[in-house]
């Protein structure tokens, strides 16, 4: 089984902002030098939750970085976007990856960034059909071919030529990771040869049998299924207490921003509508415990709760490794532990 990183740093205060993208960028550079297979940026907007926000802009900082590890989006936010710039961007995105990068995208719709972006959050649907519509037809074009207009219900313009730069080695579109939690969407994943971003471990079975089904190479089969990913968020310390104290700030931490966001829902939701309600996470009592899906503790602790995962099927994980404003010594100690002690039992599997 292989491991990459869910690169999602938070920040409470605007005088953290920069330590948490200078933190992030040598995780990054950290993960690639001890064999992390990929990282995966988010996209998130005004809140905290995400502090370099822009994942395009920090991704092509990050290519310098990642010698050996993908890069991949979980996820970037189409409807954000004008189709053609979007576009633009992630296959010059790809070009500095050298074809080693993947687009997660998901529709968005947390009001707080839809609203701050000028748009209403129960558009995002549609405006991710129309935008993502556009795009495989802005990727698709050729420079003899006649002009492409665009002309859906939220944004317009026409291409006389191509998108340039095209993806790299001249592929029709950088490579696509689906983000998903219906059978709908694996049937997509499947029937396009698309990895899939699972969000719950139930789905690996499906998804197999959907690409096998799909008629596609066993070499293709594998490569979705290695790059098929579940997140989950693991700390490793030198034992379970330690990396429970360890866990204890970020919970805390994580949890005050969780009552800051539902104390805005009225500002965002219209006619008492105010969406879901989310409890700030707690944090068990024994080793690995709590209700966020998680393994922390020792590297043994950590190792056997982590092979369940490698026992249901799955061939990757993507670990959230810098979790709630955890200190990046912290971090940088738990990765080092983890890849010396963890993953080589994987390995060896």
């Amino acid at each position: 089984m292989r491991f990459s990183l869910f690169i999602n740093p938070l920040t409470m205060k605007p005088e953290d902002d920069y330590a948490a993208i200078e933190g992030t960028i040598r995780q990054v550079a950290l993960a690639n030098e001890l064999g992390f297979a990929g990282v995966f940026l988010s996209e998130h907007h005004f809140s905290g939750y995400n502090a370099y926000a822009n994942p395009m802009v920090f991704g092509a900082r990050l290519a310098a970085e990642l010698t050996e590890a993908w890069l991949s989006f979980a996820t970037v936010t189409p409807p954000h976007y004008h189709p053609a710039r979007l576009a633009e961007d992630l296959n010059l995105l790809d070009n500095l990856m050298q074809g080693r990068m993947f687009i997660g995208w998901g529709k968005g719709g947390i009001p707080g960034e839809t609203l701050g972006l000028g748009y209403h959050h129960d558009e995002g649907a549609d405006r991710f059909a129309d935008t993502t519509k556009a795009m495989f037809d802005l990727w698709a074009k050729k420079p003899s071919d006649p002009p492409l207009t665009i002309d859906g219900r939220f944004f317009k313009g026409t291409v006389h030529e191509r998108i340039v730069p095209c993806a790299y080695g001249g592929a029709k579109h950088p490579k696509i990771i689906r983000a998903t939690r219906s059978e709908s969407g694996l049937t997509e994943a499947a029937n396009n040869a698309w990895p899939a971003f699972l969000m719950g471990p139930q789905a690996i079975d499906s998804f197999a049998d959907k690409l096998k089904a799909a008629g596609h190479s066993e070499e293709i089969q594998k490569f979705c299924l290695d790059w098929t990913v579940l997140p989950w968020i693991a700390h490793v310390a030198e034992s379970d207490n330690k990396a429970m104290a360890e866990m204890s700030q970020p919970f805390a931490t994580f949890g005050e921003w969780v009552t800051r966001q539902e104390a805005l829902k009225d500002d965002y939701y219209e006619d008492g509508n105010v969406g879901p309600r989310f409890d700030p996470p707690k944090l068990g009592d024994g080793p690995g415990g709590g209700e966020m899906p998680g393994a922390f503790g020792s590297p043994d602790t950590v190792y056997e709760r982590l092979k369940l995962f490698e026992e249901w099927g799955f061939r990757h994980l993507l670990l959230g490794m810098q979790f709630g404003g955890m200190p990046f010594d912290e971090v940088e100690r738990s990765m080092r532990l983890f890849a010396k002690e963890v993953m080589p039992r994987f390995e060896k599997n």
